[in-house]
């Protein structure tokens, strides 16, 4: 590992559970007041978020930097292969031809049929 990724991982290391204890209530790592709720407030709400949004990151970052070597290009971004475009058009669609009114679910169900087919495309 380089010298960047020991840093970032440093700290990730002191900033997640100090990210745990911040919030709209403060959780005192040495208990005190409030502490009869903090088990419920850490273990319920912020601890699953915080997981969640490194496994998160972490994903995006490895598909970022597979799509980069893929395509042999440093600069490459996810709108390279038109699939993000493709589902704006899907929506755009739903929302053209007054489907939106009806239910929903119509301008994801078109957004995603549309990334479908800038996938099916991309395949061919």
């Amino acid at each position: 590992m380089n010298r960047a990724s020991l840093i970032f991982a440093a700290l990730l290391a002191v900033l997640v559970p100090l990210s745990l204890l911040a919030g709209r209530v403060w959780i005192s790592p040495f208990g005190g007041e409030g502490a009869d709720n903090a088990a419920l407030i850490l273990m319920e709400l912020r601890l699953p978020r915080a997981v969640l949004a490194i496994t998160i990151g972490a994903g995006l970052g490895t598909a970022g930097a597979a799509m980069q070597g893929y395509l042999r290009n440093p600069l490459a971004d996810p709108g390279l292969f038109g699939i993000a475009p493709m589902a704006a058009l899907g929506a755009v669609a739903c929302l053209w031809l007054g489907l939106a009114a009806y239910s929903s679910w119509a301008v994801p169900a078109f957004a995603l049929a549309g990334a479908a087919l800038g996938m099916a495309l991309l395949a061919l």
